[in-house]
């Protein structure tokens, strides 16, 4: 693949698609990922032992997810969806139900609560994150297969950068984790909008 083909990939509406699909993924899991400890110190007041313990029970819900897409996706396929919808039904379908869950966290009023809706949360977002890289095996020619994914992570990885900035600013400014929250959940809705509305057309040159 010449530099010319990888330059023009940026000219791509799919690739526009899912990097920006992509962002709202990580966004998600860089949230979680920086705050959580923090959120469950702060809200409900567990001290270290507790909330190391705690906080490693959403991510092993976020590994079950990862696990699960695989035999969910193989499965429609067997029943005979094609491979590019199947991979886009389970990242539209994961991403909704974990802007959801992550919108009510803050509503949670126990400890078992918050790290069930948070689980959950994370279940689905990697659910969805592991059918974003089977997309592009299956929607992108062979020999641009690495670079759409490189460029695609590339550019969620900058953008989820912000989120443990823009969670500990909000937090500073308003104390509550609700609002970080919230922007978390329109994130992730648009990242599945854009997988369902913009990423219609495979990826097989560079135009």
């Amino acid at each position: 693949m010449s530099f010319k083909e990888w330059r023009a990939l940026f000219r791509n509406r799919t690739m526009w698609g899912m990097m920006i699909g992509f962002s709202g993924i990580n966004y998600t899991a860089w949230l979680y990922l920086a705050w959580l400890p923090g959120y469950l110190q702060t809200t409900y007041h567990l001290d270290l032992k507790s909330t190391g313990l705690l906080a490693a029970i959403p991510f092993l819900f976020g590994a079950a997810g990862m696990l699960s897409n695989g035999y969910v996706t193989d499965f429609l396929v067997r029943r005979g969806m094609e491979p590019v919808k199947s991979r886009k039904l389970c990242i539209v379908s994961g991403m909704l139900l974990s802007a959801a869950f992550t919108s009510v966290v803050a509503q949670a009023t126990t400890t078992s609560s918050a790290v069930t809706l948070i689980g959950m949360a994370l279940f689905c977002i990697h659910f969805a994150g592991t059918s974003c890289w089977g997309l592009i095996h299956v929607s992108v020619t062979p020999r641009m297969t690495a670079s759409v994914g490189s460029i695609q992570n590339f550019a969620s990885f900058i953008f989820a950068s912000f989120a443990p900035v823009v969670t500990g600013w909000i937090l500073d400014t308003t104390h509550s984790f609700s609002l970080a929250l919230t922007l978390c959940s329109c994130f992730t809705l648009i990242g599945a909008l854009s997988y369902l509305l913009v990423v219609k057309r495979p990826i097989t040159d560079a135009r």
